[in-house]
């Protein structure tokens, strides 16, 4: 099924909870969205996993939501989407960092829950955490996933990926990439590095969570000069991206914090 790119528009939900807490146009529109970003999560994994696996956690209702959304007649209807959300974000509502939920459980692996703690720890005292950010549940509505469609989605998931990072000064972020699709391979491309401790590369992991499903973990702290480039295509879309937030409590958070 082709795509008319003139309907494309990225949306970027920040924070449902901030958004449920006042009465506002903006909370109203989060309010109709939010429930779509919900069903493509679902669409998207009973795809590729078993029934059961679970694509959201609480982190999900204080997370930025990045969106590829079809804009027609005022209504967005999200076609792709990726959630973001930081270590400070994630301390401040008492809430584990999404990561965890991923390499915990059942014959979970002591070499990778002790690298990811140190730079969770690490982060912590360096910079209370608003440095460093998880990076998941990306997803595509699985009819449009064909071989012409999918070309264009990466390169617009690129332009997603650097510019929500770079736009939010966040300069540290931890992902995982399923192995079957060897997204670890294009994050690689773009300046991600796999997770190490001690100097050696840690292999993959079967996480308890994705019912055994096996994955990378992967740690960016630079963009390549590939990605950045890479990251230039759709510029245009990122820069008219719409954003759906509550600027009151964010002020409130702010003098809070000053």
């Amino acid at each position: 099924m082709a795509i008319d790119q003139r309907k494309f528009k990225i949306v970027v939900i920040k924070s449902m909870y901030d958004l449920l807490l006042t009465e506002s146009t903006q909370s109203h529109l989060a309010r109709s969205l939010f429930p779509k970003v919900m069903s493509l999560k679902i669409a998207g994994y009973t795809k590729e996993y078993p029934l059961g696996v679970l694509p959201f956690d609480a982190s999900d209702f204080v997370a930025d939501h990045i969106l590829l959304c079809i804009e027609e007649n005022g209504f967005f209807e999200p076609i792709m989407g990726m959630k973001s959300v930081t270590l400070a974000k994630c301390d401040f509502h008492r809430i584990n960092f999404p990561i965890f939920g991923m390499i915990s459980g059942e014959n979970c692996s002591p070499d990778h829950l002790q690298a990811v703690a140190e730079i969770v720890e690490f982060h912590r005292q360096e910079d209370g955490g608003t440095n460093l950010g998880y990076n998941g549940s990306f997803t595509i509505q699985p009819h449009l996933r064909t071989k012409e469609n999918m070309a264009i989605f990466w390169d617009i998931i690129v332009t997603m990926i650097v510019h929500q990072y770079k736009s939010n000064n966040i300069g540290h972020v931890i992902a995982t990439c399923a192995a079957k699709y060897k997204i670890d391979l294009r994050k690689k491309e773009l300046g991600w590095e796999y997770l190490s401790r001690h100097g050696r590369q840690l292999p993959t992991i079967n996480s308890y969570a994705l019912h055994g499903g096996e994955f990378y973990i992967m740690h960016q702290q630079h963009f390549s000069q590939e990605g950045l480039k890479h990251a230039s295509k759709y510029l245009h879309l990122w820069e008219d991206r719409y954003i759906i937030e509550n600027r009151e409590i964010i002020k409130q958070k702010e003098q809070r914090a000053a």
